[in-house]
């Protein structure tokens, strides 16, 4: 079994922590340091990737990750989530610009799912 870190004391999901497999999201550049750890599933070790001139949507990043919920893992971020953009609003997402944002999307998805995700910067 995979053990994940523990949760922060005020965390109400402890649920989370005793699992087969961790997933981790985050910014491309900060997965980079998962590449060679075969315990852990990244977005960027997945393979998925849209035709040419064709890009992820949401859709497909959130059946990835209700696959991963499915299966029962355990939640990373390697990214620090102060410094993601907000996922609705002017600022938000921005067409051909990896600022974070499906990061973000993923963040709040993986909270509203009650899944307790652990920091790993």
């Amino acid at each position: 079994m995979f053990g994940a870190p523990k949760p922060p004391e005020d965390s109400d999901d402890s649920s989370d922590c005793d699992c087969e497999h961790m997933t981790v999201i985050g910014r491309m550049h900060d997965l980079v340091q998962f590449d060679k750890d075969p315990d852990i599933d990244t977005w960027r070790k997945s393979g998925i990737k849209p035709p040419p001139g064709q890009q992820v949507t949401w859709f497909q990043n959130r059946d990835w990750l209700d696959e991963r919920i499915a299966r029962g893992d355990c939640f990373g971020i390697a990214t620090d989530p102060r410094t993601l953009p907000p996922i609705t609003g002017p600022n938000s997402y921005i067409r051909n610009q990896p600022n974070g944002w499906f990061t973000a999307k993923e963040l709040d998805y993986l909270k509203r799912m009650r899944k307790t995700v652990h920091p790993m910067w």
